[in-house]
């Protein structure tokens, strides 16, 4: 059929010789006579792509299709068995309609035929079969299995309903409590299992493995490598370390109270490690065991031997990003014994003594009443501000080479010595960390053991903490004889009105502060006002990394200017320079628009609704009120993640809006056609606007951020701006601050917010009373 229709040889050739060059019709289209007259084209799509030289050819059809003639039907059979009871009826019936009738074939045809029909039934088929004799107590039978298979759909959706809708309220409560861990536990049981199937990894050469022994061979043998890594580090640093006084007592005997706390602290549901005890049995387990826990425990602080089952891990894989063939893709979790995690809890509770020390107030990875959002928040107010008073701004994003499992351990512990932690202290931390032997868990199945010597162990209770020592250790020295003149210099007051810039020009009544680095483990944004501050910056952080033992990793370290494009080294090799960055999950570009962020939020909750699409969304078993409240908690987080720190215009808005309006109107099975409006839409959902949720998000930040201590980073760069610099003249681009000043004077409360933010409670009803005011509005 290709030749039958007259089209450029580009869409009639399928195959081009790969020397000459010279084009060819050898793919076809075939068709007898008959089925000529539907062919309405044939041609070659030019856009597919099928791993092939052939193109790929395309035929359209356009079939008259009818309806087939239904024949007459034979007249119905009757069950014509007469009895004494339907001879009665039959005479009665045509005694009353038969004198009604008149001398007409047509009336009195069918008023026979009614008459057969009120009077016998219509005859049933008979196979002549073992089972017509049983035929009554058959259907019976019958009509009962439909019956209990009726009741056990209505069961099961009643169960699959009630399943959700106790999933999304435990995400729901655990969102308002702020416990992030259990959070997303709770979506990823909405989500549903996820596939375990092993996936075929490559070997050092690059040769794909796909059978099981080899696979299982090959993860021993990366994660023997990676965990045992000769880390050199300089035996020197430990003098340039203040020796703080001793806490003695960190040495002090375990208590019943500390125990409760740990225990209070141990989850329910998670993998139990290699002795196989459950945290259901040690927390529901009685006071019995509770006491026999205590004294083993004690045990094990007296003598600081800790038996094996209890300090070795079994390691889980769990895939991050990128090819699923590179090992290097994948991150080792321990499971580790429940008791040991007990023990470690206990440990931990006494650590964080030592760790509020040292920690700097960059950090805030793993700290009480911190999160990411505080790096986010730090970021974009930087940038805001570089670029509204016109100074330039210079970050690198550092990234570390398996940063958790390269840490020294004898510096580690030599670090916490210098720090105040008694020996027995010290020695009890590394009887969990010495002698440590490590098994895989591939495809359901332990593999053989191997040593463990290296970096901290990720599923620990401890690991964040060490870590985080280490790493403001490292900070702390690479620094220390750094000048401040390589920061970006902040001016703050924290009296006045917010919103009033002038009252920063009393430069007798204005603080300054110094913001250099905002960090979240082991995710660090280093940040200078000139190019070669933050090389001279770099170069001594990624000097004292390589001291410490620690490798920056320069293919995913990455620059971002703010002002003229500078290029920065690390060990004489040059680092990418970028304008967008994903930092701790959210999108920063060098324009300081949100623009790329609000494209990546929607494309995460696209891609999150696809994955529930066919087991919530479009399932027939759930309800459209479980369906909603699914949404709300799984979907509203994924596309408002971050949204504390945006500066939003009213397009901005109306792009999330958009986002919500499409997702809503599917689950609701509303039309484009159908000319319903967003604000019914939103009452047949009883749903919020997404800009309620945008001005709660934006309210509750501004509370927490106005309570925070002073000498927070984050506060002072709310309440502040950059040292240097001067705003253009004419209108200046949108600010947070405008957008915060916008909702809080829109909302009645500009005036008095100020007083009301510092009771937690009043202003959480504040935050109600603006949004309902909004909605009025």
């Amino acid at each position: 059929m290709g030749t039958l229709f007259q089209m450029k040889n580009s869409l009639k050739t399928t195959w081009q010789h790969p020397c000459s060059k010279h084009l060819h019709q050898i793919d076809h289209v075939l068709a007898n006579a008959s089925a000529k007259q539907y062919i309405t084209t044939a041609k070659v799509d030019t856009t597919a792509d099928c791993f092939t030289d052939h193109k790929l050819l395309t035929s359209k059809c356009k079939f008259r299709i009818q309806r087939k003639k239904k024949g007459l039907k034979p007249p119905k059979k009757f069950d014509i068995t007469l009895t004494l009871e339907k001879k009665q009826c039959l005479k009665l019936f045509l005694d009353e309609k038969l004198p009604d009738c008149n001398l007409d074939w047509e009336e009195f045809k069918v008023t026979l035929q009614e008459a057969a029909k009120h009077t016998f039934n219509q005859k049933k088929k008979v196979a002549n079969d073992w089972f017509d004799d049983q035929d009554e107590e058959i259907q019976q039978l019958l009509k009962d299995k439909q019956k209990n298979r009726n009741e056990l759909r209505e069961r099961i959706r009643l169960l699959k309903n009630q399943w959700f809708h106790e999933r999304a309220a435990e995400a729901e409560r655990h969102a308002q409590s702020k416990n992030h861990r259990e959070f997303y536990a709770a979506i990823n049981k909405i989500y549903g299992p996820r596939s375990k199937t092993t996936h075929p990894v490559r070997s050092k050469s690059g040769a794909l493995l796909t059978s099981t022994p080899s696979i299982k061979g090959r993860w021993v043998e990366h994660f023997s490598e990676l965990l045992n890594q000769p880390t050199t580090v300089d035996a020197s640093l430990i003098d340039d370390i203040e020796q703080l006084p001793t806490d003695v007592s960190l040495d002090l005997p375990i208590t019943e109270e500390e125990l409760d706390i740990a225990l209070k602290n141990t989850k329910l549901g998670k993998s139990p490690g290699p002795d196989g005890v459950l945290p259901e049995v040690l927390i529901h387990g009685g006071n019995t065991l509770k006491a026999f826990l205590f004294k083993i425990i004690s045990m094990f602080w007296i003598t600081e031997n800790i038996p094996s089952e209890v300090t070795d891990p079994n390691i889980t894989i769990l895939f991050k990003k990128g090819d699923r063939s590179q090992c290097g893709n994948y991150q080792g979790i321990s499971l580790l014994s429940v008791v040991g995690k007990v023990f470690a809890d206990i440990l931990l509770q006494r650590l964080k003594r030592i760790a509020d020390k040292v920690y700097p107030q960059s950090q805030s990875g793993y700290r009480e009443n911190r999160s990411t959002i505080d790096g986010i928040f730090t970021l974009r107010q930087l940038m805001e501000k570089a670029k509204e008073q016109r100074q330039n701004m210079y970050i690198v994003f550092v990234d570390f080479t398996k940063a958790f499992d390269t840490v020294n351990r004898d510096f580690l512990f030599k670090i916490l010595s210098k720090l105040g932690c008694p020996p027995k202290f010290v020695r009890l931390i590394q009887s969990l960390y010495s002698q440590v032997n490590a098994r895989l868990i591939v495809d359901g199945v332990l593999t053989e053991s191997f040593e463990y010597n290296s970096g901290v162990k990720q599923g620990c209770k401890l690991a964040p903490t060490l870590f985080g020592i280490y790493a403001s250790v490292l900070l702390l020295l690479a620094y220390k004889n750094i000048s401040q003149q390589f920061s970006i210099k902040i001016r703050f007051r924290y009296d006045g009105d917010l919103f009033d810039l002038k009252r920063l020009k009393a430069k007798t009544k204005t603080f300054t502060n110094f913001i250099r680095e905002a960090q979240y483990a082991d995710d660090i944004a280093i940040f200078s006002d000139s190019s070669l501050g933050l090389q001279t910056l770099l170069v001594a952080y990624n000097d004292m990394a390589k001291r410490m033992g620690l490798s920056i990793n320069i293919q995913k370290t990455e620059t971002m200017c703010i002002g003229p494009e500078e290029q920065f080294f690390i060990n004489g090799k040059p680092i990418k320079n970028v304008n967008r960055f994903k930092y701790l999950g959210s999108i920063v570009t060098s324009d300081c628009s949100v623009k790329e962020e609000l494209v990546t939020r929607t494309q995460a909750v696209s891609s999150a609704y696809g994955r529930l699409r066919q087991r919530v969304f479009d399932s027939h078993d759930l309800t459209p009120s479980t369906k909603l409240k699914v949404y709300t908690q799984c979907l509203t987080p994924l596309l408002t993640y971050g949204s504390e720190t945006w500066t939003l215009y009213r397009h901005n808005i109306s792009q999330l809006r958009t986002v919500q309006q499409r997702h809503l109107r599917k689950i609701l099975s509303i039309k484009w056609n159908d000319y319903i409006s967003n604000e019914e839409v939103l009452q047949r959902a009883n749903a919020e606007d997404i800009e309620i949720n945008l001005v709660k998000s934006r309210l509750r930040w501004l509370g927490h951020v106005s309570r925070m201590d002073n000498n927070r980073p984050v506060k002072s760069l709310l309440y502040g701006e950059l040292d240097n610099g001067i705003r253009p003249v004419g209108r200046p681009t949108l600010r947070y601050k405008d957008t915060c000043k916008s909702i809080l004077k829109s909302g009645g409360v500009l005036d008095q917010w100020k007083e009301l933010v510092a009771d937690r409670l009043l202003w959480r009803r504040t935050i109600v009373n603006v949004c309902e005011a909004g909605n009025a509005n």
